[in-house]
This record gives structure tokens, sequence and C-alpha cells, in this order.
């Protein structure tokens, strides 16, 4: 009984823990801001003008860069990239 109890605990800490880390993940874009990532992302889209659509599938080609590697990318080639 006792081992049932701690897979109870231990599934329970699981999902705690997870939704935590969305909160934390959201939070990053909050602290900025913005109230999602689709915000933030559809904001770099209008002043950069460029595309949305261009602007999140570069977000997805380089995952967690949002805040750097992103806007890095997109600076860099703002010619190509305008619309």
């Amino acid at each position: 009984m006792s081992s049932l109890l701690l897979n109870m605990h231990l599934a329970q800490q699981q999902i705690l823990n997870s939704s935590s880390m969305k909160k934390q993940k959201l939070n990053a874009y909050q602290m900025n801001g913005y109230n999602s990532r689709e915000d933030y992302l559809r904001s770099i889209s209008e002043e950069n003008g460029i595309e949305y659509s261009v602007v999140l599938q570069l977000a997805q080609m380089l995952g967690a860069e949002d805040f750097d590697g992103l806007v890095v990318t997109i600076e860099e080639n703002s010619l190509i990239f305008s619309e």
C-alpha cells in the first residue's frame, strides 16, 4: 500500500512540475510585456515589416531562441525577410 501512495505522490509532483514549467515559459513573455508567445511573435512581425508566417517559421526552426537568436536572425537578414 505504501508504494501505491508513493507512486501517487510522484505522479502529483510530475504534474505540478509540468504545470510550473509551462507557467515559467509563459512568464518570460509576460515579463517582457507580451500576453503570450504568439503576441510576442506578432509584435516582432509588425515591428520589422515581416509576414507573421515567416516569423513563426523562423521561431520554429530556431526553437527556444525567441529573445536572442530570432531577433538577431531577423535583424541580420531584414532586407531578405521584409515585405
